[in-house]
């Protein structure tokens, strides 16, 4: 009999002898599928929440750089100091500078209290946006002062309850009223309202006031926030006069950095341990399937089988177990991943 002759042989022995014992099959079955199911949940839920923790600060600014005037005797930044030193770093940072106030934000007779955020056309380049609706406003209508407005998410369905498209509709903030261009869903700890978004120069226009509370700068690839830090307060003190401070959060980065590495450290455990319980409950199972069956491997001994040929039989049984329970998990895993992502 031929190698290949005696697999297929052995092969069609093995479904036979898996047909016989259903319940023995499907008990193995499922041990497997849980074992391979929790190991795909427990990583993917694992590493999805060490995405968020992720996400979470960058949105507070974990890899920014904030320049303040250094007192309050100081006149601040205006927007020409901004301007100038996005074209000193244009090589090395994106730079914004802003302006925060709070105000009413009213469309119609929807009002609420929001934060009304002064600020440059690069912001999306320094922060993670993602537009539900239309864009952020352009560097020409920047420079042109235009009244055009971005709304967080939070704030378009507050003043916007009935939903829909609310591109184009015009939003009253502090007296002043501007055009919406887009929704940005941007998670902020600035109050449960959300902010709104508007040019620089529109607010200047609209209250005559030019300066600016903070420039902040995020480094481009390669350059550190505390290079960045060194680098842009001495460029903004040398054109400004001022004395500048810079303020980063490398005592909450290292934190994090801390948290998400206990955090992998705890996953990566669980995965090595389901891995265990799996294999060993395999071992196991075959181990007594052996165990119960040594009379008829003794038949099969009897009449010329080979130990290599009934270990093949043993593998292969194995393998299909194996095969179906994984396939099994790898779907549990993955609804159970999925679930979890929508609760």
């Amino acid at each position: 009999m031929t190698g290949r002759r005696y697999f297929f042989d052995s092969l069609s022995m093995v479904l036979r002898n898996l047909k016989t014992a259903r319940l023995r099959v499907w008990l193995t079955v499922l041990g497997i599928a849980l074992g391979a199911g929790a190991l795909i949940a427990v990583t993917a839920i694992g590493r999805g929440g060490s995405r968020r923790v992720e996400l979470e600060m960058g949105d507070i600014g974990i890899h920014r750089v904030w320049l303040y005037p250094s007192s309050q005797t100081d006149n601040g930044f205006d927007q020409q100091d901004a301007a100038a030193l996005t074209q000193q770093l244009r090589e090395y940072a994106y730079v914004s500078g802003t302006t925060e106030v709070k105000c009413e934000a009213e469309y119609g007779t929807q009002k609420t209290e929001t934060v009304l955020v002064a600020t440059q056309s690069g912001l999306p380049m320094m922060e993670d946006l993602v537009f539900s609706q239309g864009r952020f406003f352009s560097a020409w209508e920047e420079a042109n002062a235009q009244d055009v407005i971005v709304l967080e998410g939070r704030l378009a369905k507050l003043l916007f309850p009935q939903g829909g498209t609310i591109l184009g509709e015009r939003v009253a903030l502090g007296g002043h009223s501007a055009v919406v261009v887009g929704v940005v869903e941007k998670r902020t700890a600035r109050g449960e309202t959300g902010m709104a978004y508007v040019p620089a120069k529109t607010y200047g226009q609209w209250y005559g006031d030019a300066h600016l509370d903070y420039i902040s700068l995020v480094p481009k690839a390669g350059l550190s926030v505390e290079g960045m830090a060194v680098l842009g307060k001495a460029a903004l003190q040398g054109q400004s006069g001022i004395e500048v401070r810079a303020q980063t959060l490398q005592g909450e980065r290292e934190i994090a950095d801390t948290v998400l590495n206990v955090f992998s450290w705890v996953i990566y455990s669980i995965a090595i341990i389901s891995l265990l319980v799996g294999g060993t409950g395999i071992m196991n199972v075959m181990y007594m399937t052996v165990q119960t069956r040594t009379r008829e491997i003794g038949i099969r001994k009897a009449i010329g089988a080979t130990n290599r040929q009934i270990t093949l039989q043993f593998l292969q049984e194995s393998a299909i177990l194996a095969a179906v329970g994984g396939l099994i998990g790898c779907g549990l895993g993955s609804f159970m991943a999925y679930l979890s992502c929508t609760l």
